[in-house]
């Protein structure tokens, strides 16, 4: 599937002081999506460029993509508000359930992440890593 793009604006109501980001659409196998933060760079996904000067949210064309949206929205929201960015990378010697646990709990901004995506777009999914996450 080739990648497309769309605008943000139903998530302005957040903060309308938050430029939006470049937004794109395309299929991911590793993740439901991703973070670019603003910077003087290009991102090329599906063979186009995409200007990162306001950020880039990479978001997977699967069923979970207003949460997805949410929650990189809400990585967008922290970078433009001075909230400590502590990501930690995922655990791959970990089970599943034991390395969603880890990822969201060991870092703040994930879970402000996880905890704004199911309180704007509520699913199975982060229904489930909150109940790990918070066990």
């Amino acid at each position: 599937m080739r990648s497309r793009s769309i605008g943000l604006n139903w998530l302005r109501h957040f903060d309308k002081s938050v430029v939006v980001p470049e937004v794109v659409f395309t299929s991911l196998n590793d993740a439901s999506g991703y973070y670019y933060q603003p910077g003087d760079y290009e991102l090329c996904i599906d063979g186009r460029f995409y200007d990162g000067i306001f950020g880039i949210m990479v978001i997977s064309d699967g069923d979970l993509i207003a949460s997805t949206i949410a929650h990189e929205w809400r990585h967008h929201w922290q970078r433009h508000n001075d909230f400590e960015f502590d990501h930690v990378p995922l655990r791959p010697d970990l089970p599943y359930e034991e390395n969603i646990a880890h990822y969201f709990s060991s870092s703040k901004s994930e879970m402000d992440a996880l905890l704004f995506e199911r309180r704007n777009a509520p699913n199975y999914l982060n229904d489930y890593w909150l109940s790990l996450a918070t066990k």
